[in-house]
């Protein structure tokens, strides 16, 4: 985990893009393939990864630029970073609210409206708008790109602490994760209810990752690199495995939760972050960062190119899955529900995501050579 200034390296890409796999797979309502991502095996899932990951990136980009313009004109580079994501949502927004209504008339299945939450859209389109111009109104799958704009807000005002003092920031950061645990604080949706992203709890797991990956020449403590932590993450992944299992098992067998469980649920709130999925992950990441060395040659392998190429366009990427995980859902609702058609619409989608992925890979590729032979 000890770390020097460095670039970037391929496997920020590649984890992301597995996550934006898992997020589209599971994104599909009773989707088989589900039973088979992260969430199914651990107590996270991939959010945490694509928060983390995203925070990470973040500060690895954004601090760089600080070496290089200041923390001013770096502010005002996340803050063009967060309305770039916001007119991103907005879009999204429209296109998905007009995606389900048509879909739901064009084959007289009003579940779709209900399943998605566009009936408040349709009961009062100019209330739903204008409250989705706000964050606050946030159907099916529309929760994940406002808590990320959120949280890069959070970057702006955070840099300068996580540049001079990172473990001052995480300090703060942990403090309003703790408020949140103790005290519920959440911010408000329409027409009623609560984020289902927390922000002020994800906050925490983003300002970590913002810390790992802000370049600064000195290094974190040693004791980061000692054996004793690495089995330590071993046996922390190994329980959260075994846990659910367990829960798994108790749920597939149709039994009363057992009592260790009605404790253990608080723990394990996706809606705050519960202190079991933030430690579940945690150790995670660092096994994959032990595991998984920079520069691996399986990375350059042509098997990984496509989930690389989509992490490297994870909002574009991010959106498109949106869009397809609702499509593979009306297919299998319309027309066939069988394991032959989850596993042949989910491939379909991905496949998809990576040919979208690849072309827009090529297009910038190709840019560069032309600007390079231009020169």
């Amino acid at each position: 985990m000890g770390k020097t200034a460095r670039e970037r390296d391929l496997r920020l890409d590649f984890f992301r893009g597995v996550a934006l796999i898992f997020i589209f797979l599971d994104h599909i309502p009773g989707n088989k393939l589900a039973h088979f991502t992260m969430g199914s095996w651990n107590f996270c899932d991939a959010a945490e990864m694509f928060v983390f990951i995203s925070g990470y990136t973040a500060a690895l980009v954004f601090g760089q630029m600080a070496g290089r313009l200041g923390f001013g004109l770096t502010a005002l580079r996340v803050l063009n970073r967060c309305w770039i994501l916001y007119v991103a949502h907005i879009f999204l927004f429209v296109a998905f609210t007009a995606q389900v209504a048509f879909t739901a008339e064009r084959f007289a299945n009003p579940m779709f409206v209900e399943e998605m939450s566009v009936d408040k859209f349709l009961e009062a389109p100019h209330l739903a708008v204008i409250n989705a111009l706000l964050l606050s109104f946030q159907p099916a799958f529309m929760d994940i790109l406002p808590l990320y704009i959120v949280l890069m807000l959070t970057l702006a005002l955070f840099l300068p602490l996580i540049a001079r003092a990172p473990w001052a920031a995480i300090g703060l950061s942990f403090l309003l994760y703790v408020v949140v645990q103790r005290r519920g604080l959440n911010l408000p949706t329409y027409p009623e209810g609560h984020w289902f992203f927390n922000p002020f709890a994800w906050q925490f797991m983003f300002i970590i990752g913002a810390c790992l990956g802000y370049p600064r020449a000195e290094r974190w403590p040693s004791w980061l690199d000692r054996r004793a932590v690495l089995w330590l993450a071993v046996a922390v992944v190994a329980a959260s495995a075994l846990g659910r299992l367990v829960l798994n098992m108790v749920y597939w067998l149709g039994l009363d939760w057992p009592r260790f469980a009605r404790i253990l649920w608080w723990g394990l709130s996706k809606t705050t972050m519960g202190p079991y999925r933030l430690v579940n992950f945690l150790a995670l990441a660092y096994l994959a960062s032990a595991i998984v060395k920079p520069g691996a040659a399986w990375l350059a392998a042509p098997l990984t190119r496509p989930v690389i190429r989509m992490g490297q366009n994870s909002l574009y990427i991010f959106c498109l899955g949106i869009f397809l995980s609702y499509l593979g859902h009306l297919y299998l609702v319309e027309f066939h529900s069988g394991t032959a058609a989850h596993l042949g619409v989910s491939a379909a989608g991905v496949a998809i995501m990576a040919a979208v992925a690849g072309t827009m890979d090529w297009v910038r590729r190709a840019e560069a050579r032309r600007r390079t032979v231009a020169g």
